[in-house]
This record gives structure tokens, C-alpha cells and sequence, in this order.
């Protein structure tokens, strides 16, 4: 989605027949700054969540109850190495290693986890 310089959620609403009334609430970030806005969505959110490459995307409306979903743990740790210009062009110059041992690993030791259920934003076959 490209960012108007005020909210796009009157015309996102619009383009899709939702009630104008709901809540959207836009992050950047893939899919980590899409787990946060689920498990702190309120009831009548909308969540889209959608990433360049590899391409995927999902979408969720929450209910007048909102989720029964909750963040375990969350650990801010940072190896700058995937950047996006503003043409949408993403460069990742990550060591596969070394986002394993000191990004994966140290976060999870960090966060008093014993087995996650879900990790956001790492490779499936991590």
C-alpha cells in the first residue's frame, strides 16, 4: 500500500465495503510488526499484513470481542542487514550464521521461552 500523507484507512475501508467505522491501524516491519498489531489489536480492527519478498500476504478482522491472542515475550534486538529503498527494492546482506547465533538464539535466550510456539520474521526452516 502506498502511504498517503494522512491515514489510507478511509479509502482502504472504502475500496473493500468494510464499515467505515472500524480501526486500522498501518506498520511497517513484515511479518514481527504484524504479530504485534494482532496481539495488540482491539475488536473491530482490521490487520493486513503483506511482505515484497518472499511475497506473501494475510489478512484479519477482529471481532466485536477482539483476539484471544497474546505475546509470550518480545526481545528488541537489531543486525541491520535488510534494507528497502523507497522504490520498494530490498537488498538483505545478512550472514545466515551470524543472524542465527546472535540474532535467533541470543533472542530466544533472552526471552525465558523453553520451546516458542511462533516465532515472527525468521525462515521456516529456522
Amino acid at each position: 500500500l502506498p502511504l498517503l500523507e494522512s491515514s489510507n484507512a478511509a479509502v482502504l475501508l472504502a475500496g473493500l465495503g468494510l464499515d467505515p467505522e472500524l480501526e486500522v491501524d498501518e506498520r511497517l516491519g513484515g511479518a514481527p510488526a504484524t504479530v504485534d498489531a494482532v496481539s495488540s489489536a482491539r475488536p473491530r480492527t482490521l490487520i493486513i499484513g503483506a511482505d515484497l519478498a518472499p511475497a506473501g500476504a494475510a489478512a484479519i478482522l477482529t471481532a466485536e470481542r477482539g483476539l484471544q491472542v497474546r505475546t509470550a515475550a518480545r526481545v528488541a534486538r537489531s543486525l541491520p542487514v535488510r534494507t528497502r529503498k523507497a522504490t520498494g527494492d530490498v537488498h538483505d546482506y545478512g550472514d545466515p550464521r551470524l543472524l542465527h547465533e546472535r540474532g535467533l538464539v541470543a533472542s530466544l535466550a533472552a526471552a525465558w521461552l523453553d520451546t516458542p510456539v511462533a516465532v515472527a520474521g525468521v525462515d521456516h526452516a529456522r
